[in-house]
């Protein structure tokens, strides 16, 4: 299992894992990009590039002959996304709570932002990974986008007239700009900041359930799935 896990982590070369980190780091700190949009791309590409490269070089072929169970090895692949879904918000904690020391006017996180972020990127996995393992890469790739956007739109609709009246209390000229822009890191705390503690642990337990109802179609799909062809 730790073989599986390491090889999966390997598919992204070293550079391109130091090239997320410098990139979200520096286009947060000093450019005040939103570190949440920034870091969903980076978890996408990270968990999704496992399943390109067994497709383009025919990895399933070769699992078929080793004595390994189709259900380890997608509880393997749902090990993996679990372990860089904590990894990335481990990371952007790091980096807005460091950040905070080069500039007091960056824009961050709250907790409840933070669980709802976690609770978001579950629900976007929970949904297009059994996509992956029925369809392709691709096919999760553009279901991810919409689903991304209706959930944004969502989001960024219900706090609007919050946003516009913190901005127009700090004197913000430019509000919509400023909203669609660097604003999606506080869009989140916006969003939960009414939300009690027991609706946010509440829907992350039922999130997680969703996971791992995902995790089981995925090994009812994959045993079923002739992956020779």
């Amino acid at each position: 299992m730790t073989a599986l896990l390491k090889r999966d982590f390997y598919t992204i070369p070293i550079y391109a894992y130091i090239l997320y980190m410098v990139g979200i780091s520096l286009g947060y700190t000093f450019f005040q990009l939103p570190v949440t949009l920034m870091a969903i791309v980076a978890f996408v590409s990270i968990v999704y590039s496992p399943f390109l490269y067994d497709r383009q070089n025919h990895v399933n072929h070769t699992f078929v002959s080793l004595p390994v169970s189709r259900r380890k090895l997608v509880f393997n692949r749902y090990l993996y996304t679990g372990m860089a879904l904590s990894i990335t918000i481990l990371f952007i904690v790091t980096v807005m709570t460091l950040a905070s020391f080069f500039s007091e006017g960056l824009k961050t996180v709250s907790w409840q932002g933070i669980i709802f972020f976690m609770i978001l990127l579950l629900l976007l996995m929970s949904i297009t990974l059994p996509q992956l393992y029925l369809y392709s890469v691709y096919a999760a790739t553009f279901s991810s986008i919409v689903l991304l956007s209706v959930m944004f739109t969502m989001v960024f609709t219900s706090t609007l007239d919050a946003f516009v009246e913190s901005g127009m209390e700090d004197g913000d000229e430019d509000i919509i700009f400023s909203y669609t822009s660097q604003s999606l890191d506080t869009v989140f705390s916006l969003f939960v900041k009414d939300w009690s503690l027991p609706l946010l642990f509440g829907l992350l337990a039922l999130v997680l359930a969703l996971f791992y109802l995902s995790y089981r179609l995925s090994v009812y799909i994959f045993e079923r799935k002739d992956v020779v062809k």
